[in-house]
């Protein structure tokens, strides 16, 4: 009785551990190899602000690894070795993809059309005809005034950006307003 128990357990044994090598070999040969089958390196400069009157939210000492792991995972999601990302230096990445046997081309216009689509996200508080009325009239105030804010209001449309925030035409930034919030506390806000 024990000898057959104990061949049995040997035939588990022997079982499990071809099942978990034949699991081990196929993860292995699904992955593709940069380094044995060679590819393409795309190499992308990370450009943190594009106008240069806008406020700054990118910090490359912080956000450069979720930018690199943004673009992982967004290229490469199952992790079988698609394209690899990693940080070239503070403001550069770099996406190395393997060559398969057919379809490099596609596979590289597919990567190419994956990397364009990654945004940003910003959020932001609208405002409102109760809380911000004074904000607003004064918004419209300076949109509808020829004061020499014209010609700047034309540059920026034509650039594509927003208009600037409420102001008046001898100052250069934003004003601020006072705000009454819950529990009658105030606020000092701006507008863009």
């Amino acid at each position: 009785m024990k000898a057959r128990l104990g061949g049995l357990l040997i035939v588990v044994l022997l079982l499990a551990g071809g099942a978990f090598a034949a699991w081990y070999f196929f993860l292995r040969l699904g992955k593709l190899d940069f380094d044995k089958l060679g590819g393409t390196i795309l190499v992308y400069e990370i450009a943190t602000n594009q106008h240069p009157e806008e406020e700054q939210h990118f910090d490359l000492e912080r956000d450069m690894p979720i930018q690199v792991e943004s673009l992982q995972c967004r290229l490469d999601p199952d992790g079988r070795g698609f394209a690899t990302v990693r940080s070239l230096g503070k403001d550069r990445v770099e996406i190395r993809i393997p060559r398969k046997d057919d379809g490099h081309a596609e596979e590289l216009k597919r990567m190419k059309l994956l990397v364009t689509k990654v945004g940003s996200l910003e959020f932001r508080i609208l405002a409102n005809s109760a809380d911000d009325a004074e904000g607003i009239a004064c918004a419209k105030e300076m949109l509808n005034t020829d004061d020499g804010l014209n010609a700047e209001l034309k540059e920026r449309r034509e650039k594509g950006l927003p208009p600037p925030g409420p102001r008046t035409p001898d100052r250069i930034g934003p004003l601020t307003f006072t705000i009454k919030l819950a529990a009658n506390e105030k606020s000092v806000v701006s507008y863009s």
